[in-house]
């Protein structure tokens, strides 16, 4: 399972208080997150419990069986916001930090999820398609999930001497702020609209990780499998760079974006620490292909 590396703790932990109270609702960009409910782990399913500080929108114990979309956080003050080289680095980190999150969930995602992936008993007959349900003793528990690691890359502390208080300067950073939520916002926009069996990897999934009482009895031939879903990155850089200066305001909406994009990605690697659900596939999406031998009884 994934374990937050110190460069990473930096920009949840030691960056708080330069950070920490910025709002997510400084543009469009920032505020349109697919809304996922968060909700707890329902009765005989069996997760991760959530147990690391992820920022705002996760913290100690708080339940991860939904996703939430990282959007709350407290309004900004300007005038806590220093126009200095050491601040324009800080959310050039930030960002980065989150477009690292961001990559490693896709090159999660795209390696194909397996069994240990997913919650003890989340699957339920909704979730497959061809097959012919039965049901068994329900047993006291089932194991939970062991995902496979995120693998973040770690990242530099960057020169504040090289960095340059002028209006190209950011304007870069924005474009990276906003090229960080549009990559989160693509990969929540990809969990709410549903995972499907092209995403799972043929003969992972386990007789623990159906449902308790439910079991399989029979299945139809294999047949073609749904296609694997793809992260769609929608919009692009716009703007006019000519209305973009070196104040306070426009390093203040930065932040805002950045931290937007952070929180959002924090919630899916919390997500995905937990293990995935019933919820996040289709219904009807999960075929015979992806069962492992032994589970049709």
């Amino acid at each position: 399972m994934y374990s937050p590396s110190p460069n990473d703790r930096h920009f949840v932990t030691r960056r708080r208080r330069t950070i920490g109270a910025l709002t997510c609702v400084a543009a469009g960009l920032v505020t349109t997150a697919p809304a996922v409910a968060q909700t707890s782990a329902p009765a005989g399913v069996f997760c991760v419990p959530a147990t690391a500080p992820y920022g705002p929108a996760y913290g100690p114990g708080v339940p991860s069986y939904g996703i939430a979309t990282g959007s709350s956080a407290r309004s900004g003050d300007p005038a806590r916001v220093r126009l200095n080289r050491a601040q324009v680095l800080t959310n050039q980190r930030v960002s980065q930090a989150a477009i690292r999150r961001a990559d490693a969930i896709q090159k999660w995602l795209d390696a194909g999820i397996v069994g240990t992936d997913i919650c003890g008993g989340a699957l339920g007959p909704e979730d497959f398609s061809g097959i012919t349900p039965g049901t068994v003793p329900a047993a006291s528990s089932l194991p939970g999930p062991s995902p496979r690691k995120l693998n973040i890359a770690r990242g530099g502390q960057g020169d504040p001497s090289r960095i340059r208080l002028t209006r190209a300067q950011f304007v870069t950073n924005q474009r990276v702020a906003q090229a960080a939520v549009r990559r989160s916002n693509a990969l929540l926009a990809r969990f709410s609209s549903g995972l499907s069996g092209g995403d799972v990897v043929d003969g992972s999934l386990g007789a623990s990780n159906l449902r308790l009482g439910f079991s399989i009895t029979a299945t139809l031939p294999p047949s073609t499998p749904p296609a694997p879903t793809t992260t769609v990155i929608v919009g692009s850089p716009s703007g006019d760079p000519s209305r973009v200066t070196a104040t306070k305001k426009a390093l203040l909406i930065e932040q805002r974006i950045s931290q937007a994009a952070v929180r959002r990605t924090n919630g899916l690697v919390a997500h995905i620490r937990t293990g995935l659900n019933g919820n996040d596939f289709r219904n009807a999406s999960l075929t015979a292909r992806d069962l492992a031998p032994g589970v049709v009884r």
